[in-house]
């Protein structure tokens, strides 16, 4: 039996809300085991998706719900988010993502991590490849590119294992992989994410 009061913990600070940092309504979606990840896909969204997915699953191993509405960002950012759904997978947590509006280029690979993937029906996909930025010598350029295929590789076998298209082509890693270097990007609305097998349930299909 745990002697860990959740509530006190989770609760607002003695100091009335004067704690650096301190956000009540941050801290009201934590007691509902929600993470919002409603912006660009950066270090600022990653640091509190990370700090808000480790403190929930240090809690309980009830599910915990992402929201995702997002043009994409970083892909460190990226990893760094699908890391923190790892760890509290590897607790035996269910991740729920949930889709508002949009989830494209980085926020389309973190739903594709999540345990159930639910989508509203008027929201969008949009997956694409990555793209480089260095300006130094061949060594670099060449570093750089390692370095792309790598993620490619990484990106590509995520949405492969987690498909669930009832057409095997979408359960290829080779597929992404050739969709990704190509780096076109490809928008899909739900039905269509059902179709590829890239989210499980849309919510409000009219």
């Amino acid at each position: 039996m745990s002697t860990r009061n959740e509530d006190t913990e989770l609760d607002e600070p003695d100091d009335g809300g004067r704690t650096i940092g301190f956000d009540p309504e941050r801290q009201l979606l934590r007691k509902q085991r929600t993470v919002l990840m409603v912006d660009h896909v950066d270090d600022a969204l990653a640091r509190r998706a990370c700090e808000d997915i480790f403190l929930l699953t240090s809690l309980n191993s009830d599910p915990i719900k992402l929201i995702i509405s997002t043009n994409g960002g970083s892909v460190l950012a990226m990893f760094t988010i699908i890391d923190s759904i790892c760890h509290a997978q590897r607790a035996g947590i269910l991740v729920e993502g949930y889709v508002i509006g949009r989830a494209m280029s980085a926020g389309f690979m973190i739903l594709q991590k999540c345990d159930r993937r639910v989508m509203l029906s008027h929201g969008y996909l949009m997956a694409h490849g990555t793209w480089g930025f260095s300006a130094g010598d061949i060594k670099d350029k060449e570093a750089e590119l390692n370095w792309e295929k790598d993620i490619r590789d990484k990106m590509s076998t995520l949405v492969a294992e987690r498909n669930t298209s009832d057409d095997a082509k979408y359960h290829d890693s080779d597929f992404w992989r050739s969709m990704l270097t190509e780096n076109t990007p490809v928008f899909l609305n739900a039905t269509q994410a059902v179709e590829w097998g890239l989210i499980d349930e849309v919510e409000g299909r009219e």
